[in-house]
C-alpha cells in the first residue's frame, strides 16, 4: 500500500514538474527579424538579428524583394541563380572546393592516426624485444652468475611516422579550398546582381 501511494506522488510530482517546464518559443521570421547588408538588384543578404542581440552575419537572402527568406548555401543559391550561367559556374567551382576540402580534411584526419598508429606499435614491438632481450640477460646471469654478460641497450623509441606529418599536412591544406567557398559564393551573387 504503501508502495503504492509512493509512486503514485512520484508519478504527480514529475508530472506537474513538467507541466510547470514553459514550452521552448518557436522562432518567428517576420520582415523586422532581419538587417539587409547587402542591397543588390537581384538577390538581398540579410543577417538575422534575434530579440535584444547583435546582429550576425549576412547568412539569409531573397531574391526578389517580396521573396521569401532562405538560407545561404550552395544548394539554394543555385536554384536562385539557375537562370546565369556564369553565376552557377563559380557555385560548381565552390561546390568542388567543398568536396576537395572534405576530402583533404578526411584523407588528413586518416592518414594522421595511420601514422601514430604504426608509431606506437613500432614501439611496442621494440619495447617487447628489449624485455625479451632483457629476461634472456637476467636468466643468464642469474644462471651464470660470474660471467661477464653485457646488459641489452636501452631501446631508441622511433619518432613519429612519416604518415602522421603527411596527414597533418594534408588536414592543414583543407583549410585552403575550405577558406575559398565563401569568396567562390559571395562571387556568383555580384555576377547575378550585375
Amino acid at each position: 500500500m504503501t508502495r503504492t501511494l509512493f509512486l503514485a506522488l512520484t508519478f504527480l510530482a514529475t508530472a506537474s514538474a513538467f507541466a510547470q517546464t514553459p514550452a521552448k518559443p518557436r522562432p518567428s521570421y517576420s520582415a523586422d527579424s532581419f538587417l539587409l547588408r547587402s542591397n543588390g538588384p537581384r538577390i538581398f543578404l540579410y543577417s538575422f538579428c534575434p530579440a535584444y542581440g547583435e546582429p550576425g552575419r549576412a547568412v539569409y537572402f531573397r531574391k526578389d524583394q517580396d521573396s521569401v527568406y532562405h538560407r545561404v548555401s550552395i544548394r539554394n543559391l543555385r536554384v536562385a541563380v539557375a537562370d546565369n550561367p556564369a553565376s552557377l559556374q563559380e557555385l560548381r567551382i565552390a561546390g568542388t572546393n567543398i568536396g576537395v576540402g572534405i576530402g583533404l580534411l578526411a584523407g588528413g584526419v586518416a592518414l594522421s592516426t595511420i601514422g601514430i598508429l604504426t608509431t606506437v606499435h613500432h614501439n611496442n614491438e621494440i619495447n617487447n624485444a628489449y624485455n625479451q632481450a632483457t629476461a634472456q640477460w637476467y636468466a643468464q646471469a642469474q644462471a651464470h652468475p660470474f660471467a661477464n654478460n653485457p646488459a641489452p641497450a636501452l631501446p631508441h623509441s622511433a619518432g613519429l611516422s612519416p604518415l602522421f606529418y603527411l596527414g597533418t599536412a594534408m588536414t592543414l591544406s583543407a583549410i585552403i579550398p575550405l577558406a575559398n567557398v565563401g569568396k567562390h559564393a559571395q562571387r556568383a551573387i555580384n555576377i547575378y546582381n550585375q
